[in-house]
């Protein structure tokens, strides 16, 4: 049902994202890539795994989104450190897709409301896939470029690794597949005494963290969650 909610989607709902248009150009990780997003929040499925991925660290801020990699798209190396900005309003409306029972909150997601932007810091990233029989010979490999290792997106397998470490997607090589993940992160909100003046766009963080080992969860049993009311403000 999960790959079937995907190929779907149509057309028009996919939105084109690549480091020369929307607002990526602005980012301070901003590299070369190519390929189309879907925010899970305008669907109920999509928005279903997403809260599955989110209940694994339900403490956290969820920031999922759907992708959908066709022939020559791709992402070029990085290390996903990047500080996200959130107003507290934004926060709720997340609450409200992810936790509208309030079970895992105070105020919101765990937050107590406030005033302005608050930076928020990647803390784990998740890429989950839903490509069923994919080839070995057509690209689009997530490639670990810490320990060399690729993965190729295989249905119902996730790829999760703490924030930063460098990786890429290789480009799609089939003019007839497209390759369907959720990906994202579970933010964190940075320590208020080192956090940085309020911006509108996200910017890159400055400093080192310890390299992590990177898990792979392959071919588990996939689970067909009560999906939840949606909820867009």
């Amino acid at each position: 049902w999960a790959l079937q909610a995907f190929q779907k989607l149509p057309e028009k709902n996919w939105e084109r994202t690549s480091a020369s248009d929307r607002n990526d150009a602005d980012y301070a990780d901003s590299i070369p890539h190519h390929f189309s997003l879907f925010e899970v929040e305008d669907h109920e499925a999509l928005l279903s795994i997403s809260k599955l991925l989110w209940l694994l660290l339900p403490k956290t801020l969820p920031n999922f989104t759907a992708a959908r990699y066709g022939p020559a798209d791709h992402i070029a190396p990085h290390d996903d450190l990047v500080l996200e900005h959130y107003t507290s309003k934004e926060v709720s409306r997340l609450a409200k897709c992810y936790d509208p029972e309030g079970s895992y909150r105070d105020g919101a997601l765990g937050l107590k409301p406030w005033r302005g932007n608050r930076c928020f810091t990647r803390e784990i990233a998740a890429v989950y896939y839903l490509n069923k029989d994919w080839p070995s010979d057509v690209g689009g490999e997530f490639v670990d470029l810490t320990t060399g290792q690729k993965y190729l997106p295989e249905f119902n397998t996730l790829v999760a690794f703490r924030v930063p470490r460098m990786h890429e997607v290789t480009a799609v090589e089939s003019i007839r597949l497209r390759r369907y993940s959720i990906f994202g992160w579970w933010l964190q909100p940075e320590d208020e005494s080192k956090a940085e003046p309020e911006v509108e766009k996200p910017s890159n963080v400055v400093k080192k963290r310890p390299a992590a080992e990177l898990a792979v969860v392959k071919k588990r049993p996939a689970a067909a969650p009560q999906a939840g009311k949606r909820a867009r403000a």
